[in-house]
């Protein structure tokens, strides 16, 4: 880097800056490989379960109670081969408003 690179930066506030850097990353969530043979759909209760229970960041909510919350429901159903974080890997973006 040049002096010139090294102080412009430095004078660019944090927010700036990460905004830059945040686009350079890809996900930092990898989905688990599931056999082919034990591919899974989430639907039904499963998922209405997962609707009604969502989290969007305001004030007023807690993200370990919602964390907990969506543990809870993945607790309620199993699906053969499938381990719980496989599964909270597919459907946790599903409890966040927006997803």
């Amino acid at each position: 880097y040049s002096k010139e690179e090294v102080a412009e930066t430095m004078a660019e506030t944090m927010e700036q800056y990460m905004s830059k850097t945040r686009t350079d990353y890809g996900s930092g969530v990898a989905r688990p490989k599931i056999e082919e043979k034990d591919n899974f759909e989430l639907k039904g209760q499963f998922l209405k379960e997962l609707r009604d229970n969502t989290f969007s960041g305001l004030d007023h909510e807690d993200e370990n109670k919602h964390i907990e919350k969506v543990l809870e429901i993945m607790d309620l159903f199993h699906i053969p081969n499938i381990t719980i974080d496989q599964m909270m890997l597919r459907a946790f973006l599903m409890s966040l408003t927006g997803a």
